[in-house]
């Protein structure tokens, strides 16, 4: 019984192809040079907005406020409780978003007078040597000041301040409507 070759696998078509390219690149220093370049590009262009956000490790202790109901953002300390004077203006702190074109102001936030008080009062511990930051940050992080002593808004939206507590995850929507993410200080 006498059996014919069957035609070429997927495997060994595949194996073709893989030694032509090789025997391309081997046989040519350019276009080896040329691959090598065109992979190297893309591997940048993948990883380069994952690298090109500031990092927040660049800017630790910081924030972005606004002084103008949300036109505009600057960066601080994240240690300056707000509300604030910043040069006679009242400064709130601004939560900013970007859609990959621009970066806005997607919502405002402030503590309430008690909160505040209280921030600076653990701060003031801080900075007297009584009270360690990671115990001050425990304290900034806590339900009471983190939902209950922080009130937001959106930018133009008047003075209609909300509880954090009432609305804890703000629906942010870039201006023309396209995905949005949180960038750091």
């Amino acid at each position: 019984m006498r059996m014919e070759p069957a035609a070429p696998g997927l495997f060994q078509r595949h194996r073709r192809t893989f030694m032509s390219i090789r025997e391309s690149i081997n046989s040519s220093a350019v276009v080896g040079g040329g691959i090598a370049m065109l992979l190297i590009a893309i591997a940048v262009g993948i990883a380069y907005p994952y690298f090109h956000q500031p990092s927040i490790l660049s800017h630790i202790g910081a924030a972005f406020f606004s002084d103008d109901d949300g036109q505009t953002y600057y960066r601080d300390s994240i240690y300056k409780f707000a509300p604030y004077d910043h040069g006679g203006k009242t400064a709130v702190m601004a939560m900013v978003y970007s859609d990959g074109m621009q970066n806005f102001v997607g919502y405002l936030m402030r503590f309430t007078p008690e909160a505040k008080q209280r921030l600076e009062d653990e701060y003031a511990k801080v900075q007297n040597g009584s009270e360690t930051l990671d115990q001050f940050n425990t304290v900034l992080g806590s339900p009471a000041i983190h939902l209950n002593g922080t009130e937001e808004k959106l930018p133009g939206a008047g003075n209609q301040w909300v509880l954090r507590s009432m609305r804890p995850d703000p629906k942010v929507i870039s201006p023309d409507k396209s995905p949005c993410w949180v960038v750091t200080p």
